[in-house]
């Protein structure tokens, strides 16, 4: 088996799982071995992004609407509207092209592994980081500066739409569908 590194996995990771499968099962089947550092993530902690990191990956791929919820596992309304998210993207996920990523603001140093375990337990399979920043003044107003830091909240890319709560499936659903007009407009 090839063993992956980390610039072959981060595409994968950003992309959803087989329902049930996880990441070393997905990547065992299509011949890859995942890095032990990657295959404990299953185990226990979120991996650890940087908002460059996201900011970047999502600029260079414009094609697809990317949908990014930013939450904590001590924020309720945020944990209620996990199973929303997950609904609403399995409904969704073959008529356009379409992530909905979970970013964790769970705080250090435990705050990775917490929301990891939570996404496990509720069985939530959408692509979930933890946000390594330090000081949200820095990245909050490069997203949007109306955002006054309030969780839940979710945006449709870096310049989409907003939307504070989800208490329905259909609620993101018809957030998603708005959105996904909104991306392939400005994107033409």
């Amino acid at each position: 088996m090839r063993a992956v590194g980390m610039g072959i996995l981060l595409p994968f990771l950003l992309h959803p799982l087989q329902r049930g499968k996880t990441c070393a099962e997905e990547l065992e089947r299509n011949g890859w071995s995942l890095p032990r550092c990657v295959a404990e993530r299953e185990m226990s902690s979120l991996p650890h992004r940087s908002w460059r990191e996201i900011e970047s990956y999502l600029l260079q791929h414009p094609d697809t609407l990317y949908v990014l919820t930013f939450w904590a596992t001590w924020c309720r309304p945020c944990v209620a509207e996990l199973p929303h998210l997950q609904a609403a993207y399995t409904a969704l996920r073959d008529s356009f092209p379409l992530q909905i990523w979970l970013i964790s603001l769970d705080f250090p140093p435990e705050g990775a592994q917490q929301a990891g375990e939570l996404l496990r337990q509720r069985k939530v399979f959408l692509p979930a980081f933890w946000l390594s920043e330090k000081d949200p003044n820095q990245w909050i107003p490069r997203l949007n500066p109306q955002w006054d830091g309030a969780l839940p909240y979710t945006q449709a890319g870096l310049r989409g739409p907003s939307h504070a709560a989800f208490t329905s499936s259909e609620d993101v659903k018809d957030f998603v569908r708005k959105a996904y007009v909104t991306h392939r407009l400005s994107h033409r």
